[in-house]
């Protein structure tokens, strides 16, 4: 994705501390939104320009759905901007800006032209595992340093990965942190989230750490060598209960080599205590590729039917959205752009603004010391702010003091309050979902009922209790001892 590389300094890279941005700055103060550059079940992306510089980035704008609970848009929202601005590497995503208005939550980002890994991939005329490893290695770079901050991202796949520019030779990015959270030494993570094909069978038991990464990450490869997962079926109940009960097929039209096949099997290992990190994973004899010049290497050459059939695996279960949907929105953001040429700004900035080298020219301090328009009362008794959103009562609250729009309620503005935010976001959503004795859902996962969230839970420990033996084969159809007969099967997800 055209990440266009800038000299500006990153939130990793300030020196000193920056001042609070006014809170009313709406997003059309900054930047001109422009065309969209991808559409789907969570909102937009559109091109946005950088007002004082002419700069392009991508900002992604997420729609309100005034759900409740941690997998709703707003939660999402708050748990990735809490992260992002702590984030600073060559081969994840920079982020600029996070704002909010009364339909929408925004996230400005490096304008990433490249598109995805697999659709550039597919251009190609010959694909070795040089150039797999060459990839690879980037991803497993960026899995290591969000490893290394106790962050775990729990979305790695294909779709998740992004080149900078046109190239194959461009770096990659990795993008997405909606999934991802915090975690502690020796803590275990229960939450089912993810996409089906990429979950390791400890994450579909529920009692898993970061090294579930490290197997997405493997699935990925696996897919990009093999042209097809290492589990499927139509539904994802039937790739759960794969994965958990059959053994992986290493033996198929794929020739690789000697060190491949060890690198994939050592990144698939099912049990997560013997499974490779992300650290030793880059030091495994198969990395060596990457940094072989590739005029002195005999890398094997994968097929181009494998990569055509890995892109169409990518592709194939991703829902086109409704055209209506994308009209009511753009209906919206017509309404919002309407009310900012009157002077109305709808919107605010959320987190610290970052430190960037157009800020000292003298046009932008000029910009800065203009008077804008707060919003009307009618708009401001409209908006409701991200943490009153998410904050599940006063002792959740976590503004500085004084950080108050009138009507709006209190609004985070540094890094620290935002992370307050997520934790308190997650707080809600386990107040939300055990009201009455009734259990917390988990799940990410559609069409997966609690019930066969537990049956799945029960089935991984009843598997890992087993003496080492070759598991038996298991038809698609599989179904769990109480698996719900109503759900729709050949359902797909994001």
């Amino acid at each position: 994705m055209g990440c266009k590389g800038s000299k500006a300094k990153t939130p990793a890279q300030k020196d000193g501390p920056i001042p609070a941005h006014d809170n009313n700055e709406d997003i059309r103060d900054k930047y001109d939104l422009g065309q969209i550059l991808g559409s789907g079940s969570f909102g937009q992306v559109r091109e946005a320009t950088l007002k004082t510089t002419s700069e392009k980035r991508a900002v992604k704008m997420i729609e309100r759905d005034n759900e409740d609970g941690e997998w709703s848009n707003q939660a999402i929202f708050v748990r990735e901007v809490g992260l992002l601005q702590h984030i600073n590497h060559e081969n994840i995503i920079r982020y600029y800006d996070f704002y909010e208005d009364m339909h929408f939550l925004y996230v400005v980002m490096e304008l990433c032209q490249g598109g995805e890994v697999f659709a550039k991939i597919v251009e190609l005329k010959r694909f070795s595992e040089r150039n797999a490893a060459l990839l690879g290695q980037q991803m497993l770079k960026a899995i290591s340093y969000i490893h290394k901050l106790r962050i775990a991202h729990r979305d790695i796949k294909a779709e998740n990965f992004m080149l900078a520019e046109a190239s194959l030779t461009s770096p990659v990015k990795m993008i997405d942190f909606g999934m991802a959270t915090r975690f502690e030494d020796g803590q275990v993570l229960t939450e089912l989230c993810g996409s089906p094909h990429y979950l390791a069978p400890e994450l579909i038991g529920q009692k898993y750490d970061y090294r579930a990464d490290v197997w997405a990450f493997g699935v990925l490869l696996y897919l990009l060598m093999y042209g097809h997962y290492p589990y499927d079926a139509k539904h994802p109940r039937d790739i759960m209960v794969k994965i958990l009960t059959e053994p992986i097929r290493w033996q198929t039209k794929a020739r690789l080599s000697k060190h491949g096949l060890d690198f994939l099997k050592r990144t698939l290992e099912h049990d997560p205590k013997k499974r490779v990190s992300a650290q030793d994973a880059l030091d495994h004899d198969w990395m060596k590729l990457a940094s072989t010049p590739s005029s002195s290497t005999e890398s094997e050459i994968l097929p181009t039917e494998v990569i055509r059939s890995a892109h169409k695996k990518v592709t194939a279960t991703r829902k086109q959205v409704d055209p209506q949907v994308d009209k009511q929105r753009n209906q919206k953001l017509k309404q919002i752009d309407e009310d900012f040429n009157k002077g109305i700004r709808n919107g605010k900035r959320l987190g610290e603004t970052p430190k960037e080298e157009f800020m000292s020219k003298p046009e932008f301090i000029r910009r800065e010391n203009k008077i804008t328009t707060a919003p009307s009362r009618d708009m401001t008794n409209r908006r409701q702010s991200l943490n009153k959103l998410l904050n599940g009562n006063k002792g959740d609250e976590v503004t500085n003091p004084g950080s108050e729009v009138a009507g709006l309620g209190p609004v985070a503005e540094t890094s620290a309050d935002l992370e307050n935010c997520a934790a308190a976001a997650r707080r809600k959503g386990d107040r939300a979902h055990s009201i009455g004795g009734v259990p917390r859902r988990l799940s990410y996962i559609g069409n997966i009922s609690i019930q066969e969230e537990r049956n799945l839970a029960t089935l991984y420990e009843e598997k890992r209790k087993q003496p080492a033996a070759k598991p038996p084969a298991v038809e698609p159809t599989t179904e769990l001892p109480g698996a719900s007969p109503e759900t729709p099967a050949g359902s797909s997800l994001d």
